[in-house]
């Protein structure tokens, strides 16, 4: 490239500085240049020129919904793969989501989405098309948009009660001391873990849960998420050295 020149980041090409370029945010990078040409694939949202999609610059990926930022936990799968990856969401919306993880996504890939919220019990599995990637020094960022398959789920769907594979550091007080076991699944209707003394069939636990175990999570400065619940244990077996214990999440009106 010639000196002075500068590269579009659409097509590619170089022109002399004195033409015409616009400095925007795009999903793949911080900064942008795009020449007066691809200016009309690029939409402005929020007082910010944002790339309508880093993959084919369709306007499929305008993100008309309103967003919601947003702390749950992901697991996906590529739709012609079986291997679990594990992420983090940052936001939400009706049409898409945007979320961090550790894998590698490429656009135009589709995927299987569960997302999950301990907190809320929000359940969503959904089929998602990604539209960008963001490549950072310990993990990726990546927007996908639902698919015409995924858009009739509701975010509020609550019937399934789908376990994800997660890694909890669980805390709660015996008889004023605190104990800490290890969360191994979650679901909407409870959690499974270890711990190194038992607690009987039908006893009621408050107990606290914090996330600590994705890398995802401490590439973000050690992101806190922690969720305080009622459990009330209903299976309890010896595994080696610990004691795996089942436990279902109490309803907020249920009586001691």
């Amino acid at each position: 490239m010639a000196a002075g020149n500068k590269k579009c980041t659409v097509c590619g090409r170089s022109y002399p500085a004195g033409r015409d370029f616009r400095t925007v945010n795009l999903p793949g990078q911080f900064v942008g240049y795009v020449c007066r040409n691809c200016a009309p694939k690029i939409t402005e949202s929020e007082g910010l020129f944002t790339a309508v999609s880093a993959g084919d610059w369709s306007t499929d990926e305008r993100r008309r919904h309103t967003r919601k930022p947003a702390h749950l936990l992901l697991t996906f799968t590529h739709v012609r793969g079986n291997a679990v990856y594990p992420g983090i969401v940052r936001d939400i919306s009706q049409g898409g989501i945007r979320f961090s993880t550790k894998a590698r996504v490429s656009p135009g890939e589709l995927l299987n989405l569960n997302v999950f919220s301990p907190l809320t019990g929000l359940h969503v599995k959904a089929v998602a098309k990604v539209k960008w990637l963001r490549e950072r020094e310990t993990y990726n960022d990546a927007g996908v948009e639902f698919t015409a398959e995924g858009r009739h789920l509701r975010m509020d769907d609550r019937r399934s009660h789908h376990r994800v594979l997660a890694e909890f550091v669980l805390h709660w007080h015996n008889r004023g001391k605190p104990v800490e076991g290890r969360v191994k699944d979650i679901s909407q209707g409870g959690i499974r873990f270890t711990a190194a003394e038992p607690l009987p069939e039908g006893r009621r636990v408050s107990v606290t849960l914090h996330a600590t175990g994705l890398e995802v999570v401490r590439a973000e400065g050690g992101f806190p998420l922690t969720v305080e619940k009622t459990i009330v244990v209903v299976g309890v077996r010896k595994s080696e050295e610990r004691y795996e214990i089942r436990a279902r999440f109490a309803a907020e009106n249920e009586s001691r």
